[in-house]
């Protein structure tokens, strides 16, 4: 998430590109790292998307600022929209694992 954030700040993606990156990427790579946790371990491998959706929660209600966070990961550049699409996959992740 950090380096294609990185990228889109610096131009090299496009705001959808980067969304569409973060998408593919993170979530599926998550996914295919849940055989390596014991039942036990899951739990533990539940705070990362846990951790990063709180993060969203927080810059979307103003409570961080976090530009290039904003810029990489909503369509219209307004902070709000990482509560609806961004943090409702991170706690789907949350819930699923």
């Amino acid at each position: 998430v950090e380096t294609v954030k990185a990228l889109a700040a610096r131009g090299v993606f496009s705001s959808l590109a980067a969304r569409k990156l973060m998408h593919i990427g993170c979530g599926p790579l998550f996914v295919l790292t849940w055989p390596l946790f014991s039942e036990r371990g899951a739990s533990a491998a539940s705070c990362v998307p846990l951790a990063m959706s709180l993060k969203f929660a927080a810059t979307g209600l103003g409570l961080l600022r976090n530009d290039a966070e904003v810029r990489a990961m909503s369509r219209t550049g307004a902070p709000r929209e990482l509560l609806r699409g961004p943090l409702l996959y991170g706690f789907a992740f949350v819930a699923l694992t």
